[in-house]
């Protein structure tokens, strides 16, 4: 019975790995070389804001987003990987969600519209919020 299983997990596994398959890197499959999007997000007085996700949505590309958000880090700059394409950016602060965010920023917010992440390059974006 042991060799069943240790089989049949075998295959699973190789179909698995199968399923993912590779990337050409030839932009045709999705794995085209990423761009990236860094910059921070500051509050009115130009200060970096922490604990903020910074959430794009896809306006225009091939490949859709690969994960929801990145949070700004302490000095409130972020950095992001993302596929080609054109990209609406928002960030909502919400020290219930994160209590990093300080109490001074809580409920602040900013976007940016139209943002064309390059592949193989890298966009400056800075979100003022309000």
């Amino acid at each position: 019975m042991s060799g069943i299983r240790q089989a049949l997990l075998t295959g699973v596994v190789l179909a698995a790995l199968t399923a993912c398959g590779t990337s050409s890197g030839d932009g045709q499959d999705g794995g085209g070389a990423h761009g990236t999007v860094s910059g921070k997000v500051r509050a009115a007085d130009g200060t970096g804001v922490p604990g903020c996700p910074v959430v794009p949505k896809l306006v225009e590309g091939d490949v859709g987003v690969p994960e929801k958000s990145v949070v700004s880090k302490e000095d409130g700059s972020y950095s992001w990987p993302l596929p080609p394409g054109t990209y609406d950016f928002t960030v909502v602060c919400d020290n219930e969600r994160d209590p990093a965010v300080p109490d001074r920023y809580d409920g602040l917010e900013g976007s940016s519209s139209n943002v064309q992440v390059p592949s193989g390059g890298t966009t400056a974006l800075d979100i003022d919020l309000s």
